[in-house]
């Protein structure tokens, strides 16, 4: 029996410098029958010219400038493959991401969506700068109304739960779009079930003048997503998820607010952030998520190899909480402060820094006890207070005692 062919759509807009790459990533798949799709949306410079060598190896298609929205539905609608991966133009596959992707199709024939690990890489395709694993399995909503993402060349996606989508949405400005992470909502919303190959199978290019380039005009996008959500009608039995993903939002853009240095912007944002989603806030992790979003995406590989807790406490406990205080309620204020401080004894925990562990406790419980007993703190208070030692001796007498 013949092998389903997988077709690769690649919309092309100003980037051919890369799109070479792009290309033949797609035909040195392992893969054996792949059809490359590249659309030209009314690209201003010499795609004609690099295209020319590969005319007789892929489909391509000319149109006016549609935005990439457009490009990849044209891209799609002009496809045959049963399998479908949409690659923009600056970015690569691994040569085994459709095979390792497919054998999860084979093995689980209802999934609409395999999605894969990725890294990024430099500008000049040559350097790793960060490798990202992805573990789903049938919790695709979970994660994606907690806002996690992957480029739009991670998933291979069958094409029979494209077509019962809405597809990307073309009624809107690119630059503000996220128009792929709305695609991968509608289709789990509509039930299509999503499961991982967890190692990286692509490059994911980090270059200046990209669309992620511009991460304020990026979350406007996530905004209108949220909004989208919350018309959408399978969308009323999430709608605590979804008003707990408006606050995940406003926390994203207030981060990278800070990161660029619009401070008022930032604190403007944080407090609309508070006030969305209070309850997220009590989460000890929010403040370690707003602190890695703030970071450079330099910095945040720093600190994902050798966490620096005094960095932590210096940026949020000493300048994030002093910059919104005036603009929240003293009891939010107390209970943000609990939060934030039971993150930093998180922190310290594996460090067996006793000395700040304790301070992070004591200051956590003087700024709100109540928040330090609540279900989703309470196990940062018991790591805070017993700290490392007591805890090895716990799982160590449990351990000597299952071997008598």
């Amino acid at each position: 029996m013949a092998k389903p062919v997988i077709s690769v759509i690649i919309p092309a807009y100003n980037c051919a410098a890369y799109l070479p790459d792009a290309i033949q990533s797609a035909l040195d798949q392992t893969w054996p029958r792949v059809e490359v799709v590249v659309i030209n949306d009314g690209s201003p410079d010499n795609t004609d010219e690099v295209v020319q060598p590969y005319l007789d190896r892929i489909m391509y298609i000319k149109q006016e400038n549609k935005g990439l929205s457009g490009a990849r539905n044209a891209g799609f609608r002009a496809s045959q493959g049963e399998f479908i991966c949409f690659l923009d133009a600056d970015d690569m596959l691994l040569p085994e991401k459709f095979e390792k992707q497919m054998a999860v199709f084979e093995r689980e024939p209802d999934l609409g969506v395999v999605i894969s690990g990725f890294i990024f890489v430099t500008e000049d395709g040559n350097t790793n700068l960060q490798t990202v694993h992805k573990f789903w399995h049938r919790d695709a909503l979970a994660h994606l109304l907690n806002h996690e993402v992957f480029p739009p060349h991670a998933p291979l996606i069958r094409r029979s739960a494209l077509e019962d989508s809405s597809l990307f949405p073309e009624d809107i400005i690119t630059a503000e779009s996220q128009e792929d992470w709305q695609l991968w909502l509608d289709l789990a919303l509509n039930g299509v079930q999503f499961s991982s190959v967890p190692e990286p199978l692509c490059n994911y290019r980090r270059r200046q003048g990209s669309i992620s380039s511009y991460p304020l005009k990026h979350l406007d996008g996530a905004r209108r997503v949220v909004g989208w959500l919350r018309k959408h009608p399978k969308g009323k039995r999430y709608r605590r998820q979804i008003e707990r993903l408006a606050g995940i939002v406003e926390m994203e853009r207030a981060a990278r607010a800070w990161q660029s240095g619009q401070t008022d912007l930032a604190v403007q944002t944080f407090i609309q952030a508070v006030k969305q989603s209070p309850a997220y806030w009590m989460e000890p992790n929010t403040w370690l998520r707003l602190f890695t979003t703030s970071l450079r995406f330099e910095d945040a590989i720093k600190w994902n190899k050798k966490p620096d807790p005094e960095w932590y406490k210096k940026i949020v406990l000493e300048r994030y909480l002093v910059d919104v205080r005036d603009g929240i309620s003293q009891k939010a204020y107390r209970k943000l402060s609990a939060a934030a401080w039971l993150m930093l004894g998180d922190l310290v925990y594996g460090t067996y820094n006793d000395e700040m562990r304790r301070q992070a406790l004591k200051k956590a419980w003087n700024a709100d006890w109540i928040t330090c007993l609540s279900v989703q703190d309470f196990p940062s208070t018991i790591r805070a207070f017993l700290g490392p030692r007591a805890i090895d001796r716990l799982k160590n007498r449990k351990i000597h005692g299952e071997e008598k």
